[in-house]
């Protein structure tokens, strides 16, 4: 058996009896962990290390494991902009110790599902849910895939998608798929068990958006009556973020795994680069697409506009304009 700092590490700091016995565990080993202070007990069955983070005691002391969008935040994925816990408990569940899942003493830093890759979260955290009320769903908690205290992503996916408003569902499945966690068919497979309305929205995916804000944006601007290419290269730049109609690159900050001088510095060069080439370009923020969406998408549709007239005297198409053009353009606007 690995020492019990090794396999509570590969459990993700929570784990059943009868999942340490799984891996060589004997009664006598937990009971000198929890006196050597290795493990604490939180339940009859249940223990955890001083690692173990608040969101993850909550689940456990209540009855249930974490799930929905508070399960997906744990791979990486895009997990909306609420902060209430949500958990998952068995369908026949009764009797809820509701007040031992509204908080927790620990102060433990958020502990990632461990099948993630390491360099993701290298300068991230996860974010933990605030205190209170924890939403709960009803459901049969199988194919875990061995942890014990949270859902399996295709469970953890099922309920968001029915948690969320389509724009932040779509986001949900772009993640996912962006970050390896499920493939296209098993996302696919998730979704036909659901209703309609979930089914539906397999067609606006964009599995290459880099965060939840960018795959919002574009589900936005494309249910706005524009084309959106994501992720395109160009030549002499770098990879933006997207390209609509062609003519106007965009860049959307707020990526779930970069951030500080570093990636705002590149995300600038890129902006100024599209710019030196003759490209109109748009950075937005996050509060530019969850709090002032209406003057957003105002400023999208001019700048669209603008371009479309611009390009219309390109010649040939793709040149930048000349001193002249632009000046006969600023005199007619």
């Amino acid at each position: 058996m690995p020492t019990f700092p090794t396999l509570m590490d590969s459990l993700g700091q929570i784990a059943q009896t009868r999942t340490l016995a799984r891996h060589g565990a004997r009664r006598a080993d937990v009971e000198r962990a929890l006196r050597d202070g290795e493990l604490t007990r939180v339940r009859r069955g249940w223990f955890a290390t001083a690692k173990a983070d608040a969101d993850q005691l909550r689940a456990v002391a209540l009855g249930g494991r974490i799930g929905c969008v508070s399960a997906l935040r744990r791979w990486g994925v895009w997990s909306g902009v609420g902060d209430t816990l949500h958990i998952q408990v068995a369908a026949n569940a009764a009797r809820l110790r509701r007040e031992a899942g509204r908080s927790s003493s620990s102060t433990a830093r958020g502990v990632w599902h461990p099948s993630i890759d390491p360099q993701l979260t290298a300068t991230s955290e996860v974010r933990l849910a605030g205190v209170g009320e924890p939403t709960v769903h009803w459901n049969e908690l199988t194919g875990t895939g061995g942890l014990d205290w949270i859902v399996s992503p295709g469970q953890a996916l099922a309920q968001a998608l029915l948690c969320q408003d389509d724009e932040h569902a779509i986001a949900c499945m772009d993640s996912i798929l962006r970050r390896g966690v499920l493939k296209r068919i098993e996302v696919e497979r998730v979704v036909a068990a659901l209703p309609h309305r979930i089914r539906g929205l397999l067609t606006e995916l964009t599995p290459e958006a880099d965060s939840g804000w960018e795959s919002i944006f574009i589900t936005r601007v494309r249910r706005g009556g524009y084309s959106v290419v994501a992720q395109p290269e160009v030549v002499g730049v770098g990879r933006l973020d997207g390209i609509i109609e062609d003519c106007v690159g965009f860049e959307v900050n707020g990526m779930e795994f970069h951030s500080g001088n570093e990636a705002v510095l590149r995300d600038t060069g890129r902006v100024l680069g599209a710019q030196g080439l003759g490209m109109m370009m748009l950075t937005v923020n996050p509060p530019h697409i969850h709090t002032h969406w209406k003057s957003t998408w105002a400023t999208v549709v001019r700048v669209v506009e603008d371009a479309q007239a611009l390009r219309a005297l390109r010649h040939p198409r793709g040149v930048p304009l000349t001193d002249a053009e632009l000046a006969h353009i600023s005199g007619q606007n």
